[in-house]
């Protein structure tokens, strides 16, 4: 029996009777040994639409070459930068076909996942990829590598904006000038907030990939966020996010991002104000709760919760060591000293003790009779009851404090 990889060579439109598709799906452990042969095939194929693959079959083709590509043994080549230059083209071409090129820039986005050096070549002056996925993202006219320029259907569809911010992520996880492209040349920040206004509507109304898109796209903003700074100033060691800033990244602190991250978790804790409330602390929560009407903090959750898993976040986050306010954990109480500890703590107490009780026994207490009064004990009594050890260390803190000018 002929190999997949001599029957797809052999075969013409008039001789086909099953579709890429339906192979690669089939008989995926088969093409392991001609994985190479079959990628390099199928783009020969893909650019010229002429032959074997015809313009209408694009999408299933593609489609097999992304199931082809998820096994890095034998796909290498997709890392390469005529591979990627080659998808490029694909997608300018199919830029009428929206399933077919989105299958492309999956293509892409699997082989930048899979092969790490496959992210720096991508963005290299030669493939221009990532400037062509953040203008495809932009909906303006395309710098793809191709004789024509195309102006790419508008992204508001969720699963364009997903695979783009996907790739774009990739891209951006190693420090590179071309994030510093984005930043001044290509107003990325500027892009990012108009995405985010189209993803909340789209995430309230509950469209497909809508939470997805927005996922990647604020993983996306996060290379920005941590990698432009530090350009800046020559990349120190050993700096975090926030400890380098620009101004040129303060869009990023756009007015609908709190929103949409906002109504992430309400969805996420149910839409329910109580449990929102619990698992986050109201504190943190409160003015998100008051532009939906609800002007003071919530009652507690009842435990009629209907999902596991969020009852036992409930349980969690209910127990007596948590903040209701910050939502935070408590931090343990140090333990307070008892009368009978030993150690150098109980010797510096009952030398604060017979220190104070020499002291008692020459000042009179509020109250007492003085020895010319006749009969009453007076300074000669039995003294006042002693303050325990802990009170008494208090005492020597502030004391010492007070020497200090610090109380």
């Amino acid at each position: 029996m002929a190999s997949l990889l001599q029957r797809y060579t052999n075969a013409t439109p008039d001789t086909r009777r099953t579709r890429p598709r339906r192979r690669c799906k089939r008989n995926p452990v088969h093409l392991r040994s001609s994985r190479a042969a079959f990628i390099q095939a199928l783009l020969t194929d893909l650019e010229t639409l002429d032959g074997r693959i015809l313009p209408k079959d694009a999408a299933a083709a593609l489609f097999a070459l992304k199931t082809l590509g998820k096994n890095p043994t034998g796909s290498e080549s997709l890392g390469t930068a005529p591979t990627l230059s080659a998808l490029l083209r694909i997608v300018a071409r199919l830029k009428d076909d929206t399933e077919a090129a989105g299958e492309a820039l999956r293509c892409i986005a699997n082989a930048l996942l899979l092969f790490d050096q496959a992210r720096s070549i991508f963005v290299r002056k030669d493939v221009n990829g990532g400037e062509a996925c953040i203008d495809l993202l932009q909906a303006r006219r395309s710098s793809l590598p191709t004789r024509s320029s195309f102006c790419f259907q508008k992204s508001t569809i969720p699963d364009q904006i997903f695979i783009l911010s996907r790739i774009l992520f990739l891209s951006t996880v190693h420090p590179s000038s071309f994030i510093t492209v984005l930043v001044e040349d290509k107003h990325v920040v500027d892009i990012v907030s108009i995405k985010l206004d189209l993803l909340v509507s789209s995430l309230l109304v509950g469209t497909k990939m809508s939470k997805e898109a927005m996922v990647d796209v604020l993983k996306f903003t996060f290379n920005i966020l941590m990698h432009y700074p530090k350009s800046l100033d020559g990349g120190p060691e050993g700096k975090i996010i926030g400890d380098s800033w620009s101004p040129k990244l303060d869009g990023v602190y756009h007015a609908r991002l709190k929103d949409s991250v906002g109504e992430m978790l309400f969805a996420m804790c149910d839409s329910d104000a109580s449990t929102m409330s619990t698992l986050l602390g109201y504190g943190n929560v409160a003015g998100f709760l008051f532009n939906k009407g609800i002007m003071s903090a919530p009652p507690p959750p009842t435990s009629s919760t209907g999902a596991t898993s969020t009852a036992a976040a409930l349980a969690a986050a209910s127990g007596s060591n948590i903040n209701p306010i910050t939502g935070t954990t408590n931090a343990p109480r140090e333990p307070e000293a008892r009368d009978d500890a030993g150690g150098e703590g109980a010797r510096d107490g009952e030398a604060l003790r017979a220190l104070l009780t020499g002291w008692n026994a020459r000042v009179p207490t509020e109250g007492a009779k003085s020895d010319t009064q006749g009969d009453g004990e007076g300074c000669n009594g039995p003294p006042p009851r002693l303050p325990t050890t802990t009170t008494i260390v208090r005492m020597g803190d502030l004391m010492i404090c007070a020497m200090l000018g610090m109380a």
